[in-house]
């Protein structure tokens, strides 16, 4: 097994390359084209476990917090941010595997409603999410790197399973679409 850090920065390198993809892809649009399908719903399995393991990283960063804050007060105020952030990245979340259920069901029919709920959670990760603020800083203070591990939750399986997802977002990219990241 990889070092939790060494698994981290692949997943995190991984993630950016998934969301410029379908940034790029959404941008694009596919015209009707049935081979953005199985890329599409691609994407969206992958961002639905990645963000639900940084989701459960993030309620995990809270309890750490609240736990070791000496200003219990200011703590708060910085997970709230960090809360209200997550909850419209859940929202949009819920957006984009919604559309990708109708192209489950719709296929090709479906395209342009993956295409607008795409455009808007990239939207939304890449303005609200992801950058360094407060709660980066104190959690660099406070946490110690058990505290990390523990966070991070990396097994066997959630190393298998990123891997398995990214190679099908990969190997399901339509031909004439060029993509950052590979």
């Amino acid at each position: 097994m990889a070092t939790t850090s060494e698994f981290v920065g692949v997943e995190r390198r991984h993630l950016k390359a998934v969301r410029e993809k379908l940034t790029a892809a959404v941008s694009r649009k596919s015209w009707g084209d049935e081979s953005y399908v199985p890329f599409y719903i691609a994407i969206a399995d992958y961002m639905e476990a990645a963000f639900g393991r940084l989701h459960a990283q993030d309620l995990k960063l809270g309890e750490l917090i609240r736990a070791k804050a000496e200003d219990a007060v200011a703590a708060e105020n910085q997970l709230q941010d960090l809360k209200h952030r997550l909850a419209g990245s859940q929202a949009c979340l819920r957006d984009l595997l919604e559309a990708r259920e109708a192209l489950q069901r719709e296929s090709s029919g479906a395209l342009r409603k993956f295409e607008t709920a795409g455009q808007a959670y990239s939207a939304y990760i890449t303005t609200k999410m992801g950058h360094k603020g407060p709660i980066s800083d104190l959690a660099a203070s406070l946490l110690t790197p058990d505290d990390w591990e523990y966070m991070a939750g990396v097994t066997d399986a959630a190393i298998q399973r990123e891997k398995e997802l990214f190679e099908r977002v990969s190997v399901t990219a339509p031909e004439e679409l060029e993509l950052p990241g590979g």
